[in-house]
């Protein structure tokens, strides 16, 4: 907030909602976006935080970090091979300049508002992993703070064993948008479970939809509803009851 060069809390939303945001965790309400309701410290809120940008279910960074101190940095997918158990973030490190002490504590430790997970532990390997925040005084070459080249929808993928690839708009370069599975790249959300299918047909099950299959993931699920309800507010984002492709991939 003091970083911005207009920091006055936008005006609030007409439409009703609780007094306190945070005061019953197990049903929000309504999402929360940038500075709006900004003395709800603490509270889950979406990207991008502009007030003229488009409403998404997408959550904060910090919000996502949060949620990644317990359920791990694997995805449902990997989660079918792999055990969270060394899968944890240890140390995050930010730009000094961009550094809050108090902001870091409540968002992230267990001072603040993650206290209800402390020494937390959960069947599958599951753990609530608390990291530390470190500080640098480097500054990313590309960072907006050193006036770079503005951002861009081209960028490059390269997995050992997989080859690389280019993608304009999270698209293959040289495919259509929405032609089909093989216009993704090889880390989409079908692809990957396509891949998973072919290793581990048994950890998928018969799951028809991504949505199934997530639900399939037990013990992570139920890591996930309890940090939800710790960091409250959180709306399910929701589209993925897309269905298993009949194509295979290339």
């Amino acid at each position: 907030m003091a970083s911005q060069t207009d920091s006055t809390p936008w005006a609030l939303p007409p439409s009703p909602i609780p007094i306190s945001i945070t005061s019953n965790k197990d049903i929000p309400t309504i999402h929360l976006r940038g500075r709006s309701y900004f003395s709800e410290l603490g509270a889950v809120r979406t990207k991008p935080g502009r007030a003229d940008s488009p409403q998404t279910s997408c959550k904060s960074c910090s919000d996502k970090l949060s949620l990644r101190q317990a359920v791990s940095l694997l995805l449902t997918l990997t989660s079918f091979l792999i055990s969270p158990t060394n899968a944890y973030i240890s140390t995050l490190v930010i730009p000094s300049s961009q550094y809050s002490s108090s902001a870091c504590n409540r968002a992230f430790s267990v001072e603040g508002r993650m206290k209800s997970l402390s020494e937390k532990e959960w069947e599958g390997g599951y753990t609530f992993c608390p990291f530390q925040v470190a500080t640098t005084e480097l500054e990313f070459e590309f960072s907006k703070r050193r006036g770079g080249p503005g951002t861009s929808n081209l960028s490059a993928v390269a997995v050992e064993n997989r080859g690389c690839e280019a993608l304009i708009g999270g698209v293959l370069q040289g495919r259509k948008q929405f032609s089909g599975v093989n216009a993704g790249s090889m880390l989409c959300k079908v692809k990957m479970w396509l891949r998973v299918a072919d290793i581990s047909p048994e950890a998928v099950g018969s799951a028809k939809s991504y949505a199934e299959l997530k639900e399939a993931a037990l013990c992570r699920q139920k890591v996930k509803t309890e940090v939800r309800k710790a960091l409250g507010g959180w709306i399910r984002t929701g589209g993925d009851d897309f269905e298993m492709p009949e194509k295979k991939v290339e």
